[in-house]
């Protein structure tokens, strides 16, 4: 009885997705390919090729809170749905199936910020009023060894093709917003996550600041 409920299940699953593969493209003719069509190179928009590396989740956030949900205000949750697996030709039941096990989190999550502002640090649009000048105090290095840094670490953000936040560093730990509206706190030394949260206002992240040991403001969010 089970098998035969799983199956129904499946079957009524591969129905759903092909159904809104037909109507996700003639929504997305009448809402979306004016612009993601054009061939514009000068254009912001992400052609089809693109988006189709994209995650089903954040094409949704992005047509349902984000930038475009103003293109699709008038549509259904099932209509954004089916927009999103057009362009991207996933679905939800993708992710859980590809998803893999490694996550890069550090194995110790509980960084110190005891006197974090008084120390090294980055922090806020341009570290200085924007003059994004850094006292040799404050870095750490010389002008010569400028020229001998090489790469340490490098973050890829999961599921997102963009990510416009400048890093904040205060405490030893990176603060940055990604493409997916998420924030993350990163070991500054090795990479690795210390915790990743969304925001309840799902906006564009672009500044972090940190203004107390304990608190992280933008112009988005606040989290204590």
């Amino acid at each position: 009885m089970k098998l035969i409920a799983s199956t129904a299940a499946l079957l009524l699953w591969s129905s759903f997705a092909a159904l809104a593969q037909q109507s996700g493209a003639a929504l997305y003719s009448q809402n979306c390919a004016q612009c993601h069509d054009s061939g514009d190179q000068q254009s912001r928009a992400p052609s089809r090729n693109l988006m189709q590396s994209m995650t089903f989740e954040h094409v949704l956030g992005t047509i349902t809170s984000g930038s475009m949900a103003p293109m699709v205000r008038e549509r259904t949750e099932d209509e954004r749905k089916a927009i999103a697996i057009f362009v991207t030709g996933k679905n939800p039941a993708d992710k859980a199936a590809t998803t893999s096990g490694a996550t890069g989190d550090c194995a110790q999550r509980s960084p110190n910020f005891a006197g974090a502002l008084d120390g090294p640090r980055w922090n806020g649009w341009g570290a200085d009023n924007n003059s994004r000048f850094q006292p040799a105090i404050m870095a750490g290095l010389r002008p010569d060894q400028i020229p001998r840094l090489r790469l340490k670490w490098a973050y890829g953000f999961p599921d997102v093709s963009t990510a416009n936040a400048q890093p904040t560093v205060v405490g030893g730990v990176l603060f940055v917003g990604g493409g997916d509206r998420k924030v993350r706190a990163l070991d500054a030394k090795s990479g690795c996550t210390i915790w990743a949260i969304r925001p309840r206002r799902q906006s564009a992240l672009r500044l972090l600041s940190v203004s107390s040991p304990g608190q992280i403001n933008s112009s988005c969010f606040s989290v204590t």
